[in-house]
C-alpha cells in the first residue's frame, strides 16, 4: 500500500496502523475484519474460493482504493437502463490502441449513466481482475492495471458491465486465476460480454467467415471493434479453435 502511495511510505508504528485505519475508514481492528473481511466474503461471488481466505486483506486494500477513487468522480445516478444503451456505443472505443486515450473517454460516458470506472493497480498477492458493485447512488466497475492490454481489458470491462446490469444489487469480485468458474452468473456476464462485442445479428456471418487475417480485420473493422478485443470472447474463440480444428 505505501509502495503506491495509498500510505506514507515514512510513518511507522502507531501512525502507520492509525494511517491504515483511516484508509479503510475504521477505528479498529474487530471493525476493519468486519466490515472488510466478514461482509466482503459474503457479498462476493467468489465467497466460497480459498483464493478469498488466502489473499482478503490484499483484496480488501484493492476493493478500497477503488472506492477512494471512485468517490473523487463525479458521476450521475446510477441508471441501469441509461448504462445498457450506451454499450453498444462503446465498442468503437476498442479500437483505440493507447489506454491513455480510450479510458478518459469510457469514464466519462460511463459517468453520464451514474458509473465509475477505476483502474486501480493490485497489491502483492492480490489476484483480483475487476470488481463492481453500488455504492451511494453511484455504480463502480473496478479494474486490474495488469490487463491492459485491449484483447482482456475490453472482455473484462464488458463482463464487469454484464454482472451491474444483470445482477446490479451484488458485489462482484473476479479471481484472475478463477476467470472460468462454472457459475450461471459468471456465464451469464460471459455471454453478455460477447454479445455487446459480437451482436447476435452477426454471429451467423461470423460462423461463415474463412479463417484468415485479412477477413477477419474486415469483419472487425465493419463491428467497428478491434479484432483482439472480440478474439478474446469466449464465443469467437471456441470458432477460431473450431476454424483452426479443420483446417
Amino acid at each position: 500500500m505505501a509502495k503506491f502511495g495509498w500510505l506514507d511510505a515514512a510513518s511507522t508504528g502507531a501512525d502507520k496502523l492509525d494511517m491504515a485505519f483511516a484508509f479503510f475508514g475504521v477505528s479498529s481492528v474487530d471493525e476493519w475484519r468486519d466490515r472488510w473481511l466478514s461482509q466482503h466474503a459474503g457479498l462476493t461471488a467468489y465467497r466460497t474460493s480459498p483464493v478469498f481466505a488466502r489473499q482478503g486483506a490484499s483484496a480488501a486494500a484493492w476493493l478500497r482504493q477503488g472506492e477512494r477513487l471512485a468517490s473523487r468522480i463525479s458521476t450521475a445516478q446510477w441508471s441501469r437502463i441509461n448504462f445498457e444503451r450506451i454499450l453498444p456505443e462503446l465498442r468503437r472505443l476498442t479500437r483505440i490502441e493507447k489506454p491513455a486515450d480510450f479510458i478518459p473517454q469510457l469514464q466519462r460516458r460511463c459517468a453520464e449513466c451514474g458509473v465509475a470506472v477505476v483502474i486501480v493497480r493490485t497489491p502483492k498477492g492480490c489476484p483480483a481482475s475487476g470488481a463492481t458493485r453500488i455504492r451511494n447512488g453511484q455504480a463502480i466497475v473496478q479494474l486490474s492495471a495488469r490487463y491492459l492490454r485491449d484483447d482482456s481489458f475490453w472482455f473484462t470491462f464488458f463482463h464487469e458491465a454484464g454482472h451491474l446490469v444483470l445482477h446490479e444489487n451484488r458485489l462482484f469480485l473476479e479471481w484472475s486465476e478463477n476467470r472460468h468458474l462454472d457459475e450461471s452468473e459468471e456465464r451469464e456476464a460471459n455471454d453478455f460480454a460477447a454479445k455487446i462485442l459480437i451482436p447476435p445479428s452477426q454471429e451467423a456471418a461470423l460462423s461463415a467467415l474463412p479463417h484468415d487475417y485479412k477477413t477477419i480485420m474486415r469483419f472487425a473493422r465493419n463491428l467497428s471493434v478491434s479484432p483482439a478485443s472480440w478474439l478474446g470472447s469466449f464465443n469467437t474463440e471456441a470458432w477460431c479453435l473450431g476454424r483452426s480444428s479443420t483446417s
